[in-house]
């Protein structure tokens, strides 16, 4: 329920639990009901398209970030979708090319494009004035950290999923009492799945795990990596424990059957 009361940050807050407690169908009717409200924030609709792109709805996604949005995050949010597709290559140039023109001024724009722009994304580590920009922005939107990630799980840049982990990770003390924390594991927990940096990948996912111990998307990154009792449990009993609670979850049903047959 909402109130004409609650404030913009309150509500997308409020949503951002609702998508980390299993409860992303919820967060989406929301969001879309919002949508057709005339003051609804950019955020709001930069949460929602990264919802449907994580779900594999790239369509939809760019439909509602819109063909030409005005917003900095909702082009930056469409450039990165488009960035994937080898049919839309024209359309994701053409969003770069209106970055590049009209928001190079924002720190987060001007890092994101400096970083397309260079021959080799595997070689140069990205500088601590970056970081901490990239940081300050991550911490004023949060809800762009999502997209950003689907954007890598698309297409992987070496020192974009660098930039991304060292600037999540530093504000993630920032969200300690915050219900959008499960996200920020998640968001970690998958880009060092990326870097193939496995430890860190269990350690986010089972920090996140304490918190919603529910949380089907962190259950499934637990489910691509060898189990580290040292650092939480095994992946078997988090798939069981969130299978048990979200039986519709075909996706945790079956990593939690290819795990039992591999242990088999």
């Amino acid at each position: 329920m909402t109130s004409e009361h609650e404030s913009i940050a309150r509500r997308l807050g409020r949503i951002a639990g609702l998508c980390v407690t299993g409860q992303s169908a919820a967060a989406e009717l929301e969001l879309c009901d919002w949508l057709r409200q005339p003051q609804a924030p950019a955020a709001a609709r930069v949460m929602f398209a990264a919802l449907l792109a994580r779900r594999g709805d790239l369509p939809e996604a760019r439909r509602v970030l819109g063909e030409q949005p005005h917003d900095p995050m909702q082009l930056l949010s469409l450039f990165c979708l488009l960035s994937r597709d080898d049919q839309q290559q024209d359309v994701a140039h053409a969003a770069a090319y209106r970055l590049s023109r009209q928001f190079a001024h924002l720190p987060l724009i001007e890092q994101w494009m400096s970083l397309a722009g260079q021959a080799d994304v595997s070689m140069a580590e990205p500088d601590e004035r970056h970081i901490e920009q990239l940081a300050g922005e991550l911490h004023q939107q949060p809800t762009l950290i999502p997209t950003l990630v689907v954007a890598q799980q698309y297409e992987p840049q070496p020192q974009r999923i660098t930039l991304l982990r060292q600037a999540i990770a530093r504000i993630a003390p920032r969200f300690a009492h915050d219900r959008s924390l499960v996200m920020i594991c998640q968001a970690l927990a998958e880009l060092a799945l990326l870097a193939g940096d496995q430890s860190d990948a269990q350690r986010w996912a089972h920090r996140g795990l304490k918190i919603d111990p529910y949380a089907a998307p962190l259950a499934l990154v637990l489910a691509q990596l060898d189990d580290d009792q040292t650092i939480g449990p095994p992946a078997v009993a988090v798939l069981d424990r969130v299978a048990r609670q979200f039986p519709a979850y075909a996706d945790v049903r079956a990593a939690l059957r290819r795990r039992l047959e591999a242990a088999a």
